[in-house]
């Protein structure tokens, strides 16, 4: 029976294309010789050494009718290396073919991300790590991907782990939410791990503290120190465990410290052990009372804050000298701020569902760009609070150049104000 015609749909997208070869002699010079190519090439398969001759003379062929092939290798790395950090698939350049295959094999920075989970076997984490070479690893185990595979985690990371002198990043994640469910899958708490003493980033996306997430802590805790600088956890008991005395010196050393935790009712007193941090990121964590008297070295570190629902009693009668940004959100009800807050070089404030009057307490003289906002503004005290928050003054000649003000009706007469100022 014959075939089908072609339909029209299909004739128009291979007429275009035509089209498009046909307008570049390098283009269509190219196509010819690709599909001499694989004619050739499919009538020698047998003969090995004919089909490295054709592959050497295709490849010098190519390289007079594609620019491309006529880079120097150092040059097509150096845009490999690019394309790969804007976030270009690996796999999809290794496709194109044989040529940019090596290159990109032999770029030890593409292979430097392994996922021990179950996407890859213990002889796909050998080839990475032989492909790494020395470059530093950013090693990632995600625990919700193992289970049933315990064994195949246990290899992996026996594999990985004596490699733990080039660990850069170490992430660890889970979806479980019960501390059984962590530990029902795996145990694996014989494993024997070299230090990680050259861990830069910690990321801890794990609400419970398995056996194997505390074996981790415990190694980067007496080994890391010094070096590790950035810290992202999820999980408070993670916290707690790494502010046992034994393990608290891990976190002096940090520039980045980011905790997002579910609401708790124990304190953890963290603050004073941070001495070099640059950017505090909370979220949810229960903050003890501070004396406002008693020395906190971050403050006069702090370039970036970020608060939701914590505490800011602490922040009273302190000056952040080189604070640059600062976000408030719905402070956590407890110990109020009694006493003035001086941030002299910051530029940027944002206030979110909090009550206005405690706003007036922070001195900002370098203020370029204010932002409050309230769901707890009433009908009969909007005006009020609004002539309130202009007369805080912020330590400053209050004259915006620009001013935004938004007031939307909702259910049960309760307003939503939005107030904007940029000062330039």
């Amino acid at each position: 029976m014959a075939s089908a015609p072609p339909s029209h749909a299909g004739l128009s997208a291979r007429f275009e294309w035509l089209i498009l070869l046909l307008s570049d002699q390098k283009k269509t010079r190219a196509a010819a010789l690709h599909a001499t190519y694989q004619q050739c090439h499919s009538e020698i398969m047998d003969d090995q050494a004919a089909l490295r001759a054709l592959e050497q003379q295709h490849y010098k062929q190519m390289c007079s009718a594609i620019p491309i092939y006529s880079l120097p290798v150092e040059i097509i790395r150096e845009i490999f290396c690019v394309a790969l950090d804007v976030g270009e698939e690996r796999e999809g350049l290794m496709l194109v073919c044989r040529r940019w295959y090596k290159i990109i094999e032999g770029i030890t920075s593409a292979w430097a991300s392994i996922d021990l989970g179950a996407r890859n076997t213990p002889e796909g984490v050998q080839k990475l790590l032989s492909l790494a070479g020395t470059h530093p690893l950013a090693v990632t185990i995600d625990l919700d991907k193992v289970e049933c595979m315990a064994e195949r985690l246990l290899s992996s990371l026996a594999m990985a782990g004596n490699k733990t002198s080039q660990w850069d990043t170490l992430t660890v994640c889970s979806k479980a939410q019960h501390e059984q469910d962590a530990q029902s899958s795996h145990a694996p708490l014989s494993i024997q791990l070299q230090p990680i003493r050259q861990l830069r980033q910690l990321n801890i996306k794990s609400s419970v503290l398995s056996p194997l997430l505390r074996l981790l802590l415990q190694n980067v805790a007496t080994t890391a120190v010094g070096k590790l600088v950035s810290m992202e956890i999820h999980s408070l008991p993670a916290v707690q465990y790494l502010l046992q005395p034994v393990h608290v010196s891990i976190y002096c050393s940090l520039t980045t410290f980011i905790a997002k935790v579910p609401k708790m009712n124990r304190p953890v007193d963290l603050l004073p052990h941070f001495m070099q941090l640059e950017v505090l990121d909370l979220t949810n964590l229960l903050l003890p009372i501070i004396d406002n008297s008693s020395p906190l070295p971050l403050a006069h570190t702090l370039h970036h804050l970020h608060l939701k629902a914590v505490s800011i009693q602490w922040m009273g009668s302190r000056v952040f000298p080189q604070l640059e940004n600062c976000t408030i959100i719905a402070p956590s009800t407890g110990p109020s701020l009694y006493h003035g807050v001086q941030l002299p070089a910051c530029t940027k404030v944002h206030f979110e569902n909090w009550n206005i009057s405690p706003i007036g307490q922070f001195s900002v003289p370098a203020l370029g760009h204010l932002t409050v906002k309230s769901n707890a503004w009433s009908l009969y005290t909007g005006n009020a609070q609004m002539v309130q928050l202009v007369r805080a003054g912020f330590g400053m000649a209050f004259q915006p150049k620009s001013l935004s003000l938004s007031v939307l009706y909702a259910k049960r007469r309760y307003y939503y104000q939005y107030y904007n100022c940029s000062q330039g």
